[in-house]
């Protein structure tokens, strides 16, 4: 009997696996410095970082109404190591109960729905783990000229939870719906109290206009419609993408508003309220033959801290020009930040500038792209004695 039932299971298995739509893919990268000074202290190094070595299993049905997704790594270290969404495993399935709803569980930290197109992970790409200077290089090269990277957008969900969408409401439209279902940023499991997961809910509205762009409108729950919490009730963002109307031509606009919240009282008796401020964010593509250009800027203002008191104004740009010719692609990324102190803070009376110039180039082979560039900037180059750093970094990627 045993027998006969293991037979059972290994055809049932064998059946599930032919009728399945599944197929693989990996990524591998190395990332090498040639010679550096990482950190700004006058000591040469050089070295080799393992980028990635991993494989994605995505599976279907035939009919297309169910199906999912299994990232796989050849190492999956902890602690300090450990991959920026922690120890979850990357993996999730969708499926439509109905043509125009589709619902989706688990956890996909590449994220879903955000709304930067010009101004997020798009601008540098995969370059970023190899030779480019951006948010998660990692080259601590500043971070003022960072809030040029996607202000003003909503940032999408990257973290353990549902997306439900209901899809096609009417001609362009669709609504989405996000249940993280995890305390903070998403990136723990096991139950907590209610209020804690339906308070960070998402809402998301998308709207396309025939012939000229994408609008998009959200809500992102912060947990302070709980009113055990002492928190921004959550932050809305307005944004547009004109990706159609103008030739070769696209634009990126985006406003973050957070929601104020009250912060108990002053010695005088007095409602601290605190305001998380405003984010603006523009990005700009042009594409003319060989050459293209890129920009991002975006800026934070009218926040104010826990205290009643206000916080510094922040603004980056960054611009990335580049050159094709043949397998060969040139790009000059290059950024400039800027914190202007608060006038009532003592602690931030100064103005603070970063900035980087990072020249590189990438060559294609089939699936594999050779990066290689130098890297040069300063996290404070207002200092008497600003950091300098740099690096000639190298790197191989391969997608399979």
């Amino acid at each position: 009997m045993k027998k006969l039932i293991a037979i059972s299971v290994m055809l049932a298995l064998v059946t599930g696996a032919v009728f399945a739509q599944m197929s693989f893919g990996g990524h591998f990268g190395i990332k090498s410095t040639i010679i550096g000074d990482t950190a700004g202290e006058g000591d040469i190094v050089a070295g080799i970082n393992m980028q990635a070595a991993r494989m994605n299993v995505d599976f279907a049905n035939e009919s297309g109404t169910a199906g999912g997704r299994v990232r796989l790594y050849a190492n999956q270290p902890s602690g300090p190591t450990a991959p920026w969404w922690g120890q979850l495993p990357f993996a999730y399935a969708w499926f439509k109960p109905a043509p125009n709803i589709r619902i989706q569980v688990g956890h996909n930290p590449d994220g879903d729905l955000g709304a930067a197109q010009l101004t997020g992970w798009g601008m540098i790409q995969e370059a970023q783990d190899y030779v480019a200077v951006d948010q998660d290089a990692g080259d601590g090269m500043g971070s003022y000229w960072q809030r040029g990277r996607r202000s003003g957008f909503y940032p999408g969900f990257s973290a353990a939870g549902f997306i439900v969408q209901f899809m096609n409401l009417f001609e362009g439209f669709t609504l989405n719906v996000v249940l993280p279902m995890s305390s903070g940023a998403g990136r723990d499991q096991g139950n907590i109290d209610i209020a804690k997961v339906y308070t960070n809910f998402h809402l998301n509205a998308v709207y396309a206009v025939p012939d000229i762009g994408v609008a998009r409108l959200s809500f992102q729950g912060l947990g302070g419609l709980d009113p055990d919490t002492a928190k921004s009730p959550g932050d809305i963002f307005a944004s547009f993408f004109l990706n159609q109307a103008i030739e070769n031509n696209s634009f990126d606009i985006g406003i973050r508003y957070g929601i104020p919240w009250e912060n108990g009282e002053n010695a005088k008796g007095e409602t601290i309220m605190v305001y998380p401020g405003m984010d603006v964010g523009l990005g700009y593509n042009i594409q003319a033959g060989k050459f293209a250009f890129r920009a991002r800027i975006g800026t934070f203002f009218g926040a104010t801290n826990t205290s009643g008191g206000f916080e510094p104004t922040t603004i980056g740009l960054v611009v990335k020009p580049m050159y094709s010719e043949g397998n060969w692609v040139f790009h000059f990324n290059a950024g400039f930040g800027i914190r202007l102190p608060a006038s009532d803070n003592e602690a931030h009376g100064i103005t603070e500038f970063d900035f980087y110039i990072n020249p590189y180039c990438t060559r294609s082979f089939g699936n594999l792209t050779f990066y290689g560039g130098i890297k040069l900037g300063s996290p404070n180059l207002q200092a008497d004695e600003p950091t300098i750093k740099w690096a000639i970094p190298i790197g191989f990627g391969c997608h399979f």
